[in-house]
């Protein structure tokens, strides 16, 4: 694939849409949600980012990926990522947390493939590519709305400036372990030793009013509030023999959710209460499959029926919550924090103001404006009533219409010359970048489409080439040629 074919498939005049297979190392991920998948909704979306951030990849975009209205899920990193590392690591986390993975439902990219070269991925910013609200997953803007520049130059920007580390990859990876860790360990054999638990707060003694209270005491140290000691001592025996006969699995389901509930210091079993329902699920599965012994009819036939007992039994809430709303844990922000980022907001507010100031009377890009405001793309779009005016005041005053011409075009179209610059007739001097210049010359010189064009920008280039050493700031000021 050819600069060129990127630049039109940018630039929406490609006859085919793009698409590229991964190298070895990526800087990127994508999960594809196609407009027919389960999971083609705010809440599974929003769901899926939720897990993502606490597990330590906090920064992500969602995009419309064509006119099919499919999403694109894009997760960049600072620093080059094994591409078999990263879909292993994705796919096995979405896996854990019961997504499921096919075709035209939920597909994890990079996908190197294990038998062949792997699937390949449509390119970004092709015609149907939206930008979306990252709340609603509305369209907030289409490609059509921005110029090939400003389409990548914003592209690139939620790429770069809102990119995971390499550490957060590293977090991640150790956060997909450790949930492997939890679900597998229930069902290995005991070999530790007991642990030694500290209670954070001095417990309540409560008497033993039980006759299996006093081996729950031995065992934790005190009587945990609200544990039945006998059911408790039941999921034990169940947790280290399994079904010893027939019509126990009820049994074991409910007495196993109290034991995983509270937990056991003596065996090492960390407690799995209400934020951990998942975590219980998982534990209760392997204990009860990977035990029955032979003594479970539903799992012998391999009816669903178990699993679907088990998942109703770890959502299990005491008496004295049910039919009450449990609120989970919301973390609040500090009032510190909130004046801080306010600050933060003034003061890129002062800096895009500031850069306007000194860049008036110049034509500028907003490339330039987020150099010299020092800022990220993002933050110049949330203040566009700062520069608003003054950009469109200089693209009128300083830059022709637009043509309806692609510079970089397909072989056998004529460019005049006065396209390559798009200068209007007041011969305003323009202030170019010396190296995006040369760039710029050097890709037209290797499409250009006849012997016109190309005896053009030879001489274009010799002509800059013969200027640029006094020019040490890497500006040039260049007019329409004649």
């Amino acid at each position: 694939m050819t600069d060129s074919e990127i630049l039109k498939a940018i630039a929406c005049v490609h006859k085919k849409y793009l698409g590229a297979r991964s190298s070895r190392a990526s800087r990127f991920a994508v999960l594809d949600i196609d407009i027919d998948s389960k999971y083609h909704n705010p809440d599974s979306v929003h769901k899926i980012l939720s897990l993502l951030a606490d597990a330590g990849l906090k920064e992500s975009h969602v995009y419309q990926s064509s006119d099919s209205g499919g999403w694109h899920i894009y997760l960049s990193f600072d620093q080059l990522i094994s591409t078999r590392d990263l879909h292993k690591q994705l796919t096995t986390f979405l896996q854990l947390h019961g997504f499921q993975l096919a075709q035209g439902v939920l597909e994890v990219f990079p996908h190197p493939g294990d038998a062949s070269l792997g699937y390949g991925l449509r390119l970004p910013l092709q015609p149907g590519f939206a930008w979306l609200n990252q709340e609603t997953l509305a369209v907030s803007f289409d490609r059509y709305d921005f110029l090939p520049g400003q389409a990548l130059d914003r592209f690139m920007s939620d790429f770069t400036d809102e990119a995971n580390s390499y550490h957060d990859f590293h977090q991640f990876k150790a956060h997909v372990q450790q949930l492997q860790q939890n679900r597998q360990a229930p069902a290995a054999p005991i070999t530790t030793k007991p642990a030694q638990v500290v209670p954070i707060r001095p417990p309540k003694i409560t008497a033993a009013s039980k006759a299996a209270d006093p081996a729950v005491i031995a065992i934790f140290g005190f009587l945990p509030p609200n544990i039945d000691s006998d059911r408790w001592l039941t999921g034990r025996n169940y947790y280290e023999q399994g079904l010893t006969g027939e019509s126990q699995r009820a049994d074991a389901v409910k007495s196993l959710s109290h034991y995983f509930f509270f937990g056991d210091p003596s065996r090492q079993v960390a407690a799995l209460g209400y934020g951990c329902k998942q975590e219980r699920d998982w534990a209760m599965n392997a204990v009860i499959f990977a035990k029955h012994n032979g003594y479970s009819d539903e799992i012998n036939k391999g009816r669903p029926d178990a699993r679907a007992h088990i998942t109703r039994a770890a959502n299990w809430v005491p008496p004295r919550l049910r039919g009450q709303k449990i609120t989970p844990y919301v973390q609040t922000t500090p009032v510190v924090w909130i004046k801080a980022n306010a600050k933060r907001s003034m003061d890129g507010r002062k800096r895009i103001e500031d850069a306007v100031v000194k860049l008036n009377g110049h034509p500028f890009s907003l490339r330039t404006l987020k150099t010299v405001a020092k800022c990220s793309m993002d933050t110049l779009y949330k203040n566009q009533d700062l520069w608003q005016d003054a950009y469109d005041q200089f693209q009128h005053s300083h830059l022709a219409s637009d043509p309806g011409v692609y510079n970089v075009v397909e072989a056998g179209s004529v460019v005049p010359p006065s396209v390559l610059l798009c200068l209007d007739s007041s011969e305003t001097p323009w202030l170019l970048n010396v190296t995006a210049l040369k760039a710029f010359l050097i890709a037209y010189l290797s499409t250009a489409p006849d012997s016109k064009s190309l005896s053009f920008v030879r001489g274009q280039i010799a002509r800059f080439k013969s200027c640029l050493p006094a020019y040490s700031d890497n500006r040039l000021y260049v007019v329409r040629p004649p």
